[in-house]
């Protein structure tokens, strides 16, 4: 089989699956398709993108050919994603930013009262044994989210043990992994991957706004409304505090975990690629790739 790159931005999908979505974009699919199912995604399209977890496209493909095994035996998914992961820190940040922007969220006048609110949250969550968590909500299949855990184990040992199924779905799904940090890296590793589809700067920044436009504005435009509060600009008022600051890192620390792991997994297939030694994307490895942006 021939991948013939046919793209399928995927939003509004009613129910827990990728059942009855909206087609937001489409690349070399037919135009008279405006919304799409398991079924249309199968027969047209080889590449999915949306704000979907691991696991949630595995049925697509589930009467297909039979998939190898991994590990102690359990099935290798035939679909491959590719994720974007963020620094937890920066994109805790930037997400009370950015329902600032949406008017979720009490605004702040200056830097210092945003840092104070933040501040005053991840005390409390601490407070009560919590833990920053976001991420598995895209990390995480959805057998896995709907795991129940004994009422004996803590609230660390159950938010730990998804770090682990994590980091364990980033190899088990083969996943390509890009970091909002080395932006221009993560494009070189998904241009190999997927063929050449960036072949200049312009091209660099037509992606870069493409992903951007997909994933909200949170990414590249994460300023508050009122007074150029910027992500950065509050991160170094919070760095300001040690004492906070060792607990916004026991806050963070699984999902650090998790994004420490996926670093080395995608430094190692950025120097993959300049050696040459990466595997293009083939429909002999996977049946379909898969976008996923992870809170970016």
């Amino acid at each position: 089989a021939v991948c013939k790159k046919s793209l399928a931005l995927v939003i509004s999908c009613h129910g827990s699956g990728i059942e009855e979505c909206r087609l937001k974009r489409s690349v070399n699919a037919p135009q008279s398709i405006k919304r799409v199912n398991s079924t249309i995604l199968h027969d047209h399209y080889d590449i999915l993108g949306g704000h979907y977890s691991f696991g949630m496209a595995d049925d697509i493909f589930s009467y297909d050919a039979a998939t190898p095994t991994y590990g102690n035996g359990a099935p290798q998914p035939q679909v491959r994603h590719m994720v974007f992961l963020r620094q937890p820190m920066t994109r805790f940040v930037s997400h009370i930013l950015f329902k600032q922007k949406k008017g979720g969220w009490n605004m702040k006048d200056t830097v210092e009262d945003t840092a104070e609110d933040i501040k005053e949250m991840i005390r409390t969550s601490r407070g009560k044994g919590e833990y920053m968590s976001s991420i598995y909500k895209y990390l995480l299949t959805p057998q896995q989210r709907a795991m129940e855990y004994d009422q004996t184990q803590t609230q660390e040992d159950v938010v730990a043990h998804k770090a682990q199924l994590s980091i364990d779905n980033l190899l088990r799904y083969n996943a390509i992994v890009g970091m909002t940090e080395t932006f221009s890296q993560s494009m070189k590793i998904f241009e190999h991957a997927m063929g050449h589809i960036v072949t200049s700067t312009r091209k660099e920044e037509e992606v870069r706004a493409m992903f951007s436009r997909y994933i909200g504005e949170e990414v590249s435009r994460n300023v508050s409304k009122r007074k150029g509060i910027s992500t950065g600009s509050v991160l170094k008022e919070l760095n300001k505090d040690e004492e906070f600051m060792a607990i916004f890192r026991e806050f963070v620390k699984y999902e650090q975990m998790i994004v420490d792991f996926a670093m080395d997994m995608h430094q190692k297939q950025y120097e993959a690629v300049k050696k040459g030694h990466f595997e293009r994307y083939t429909l002999e490895s996977s049946d379909m790739l898969y976008l996923d942006s992870v809170g970016m």
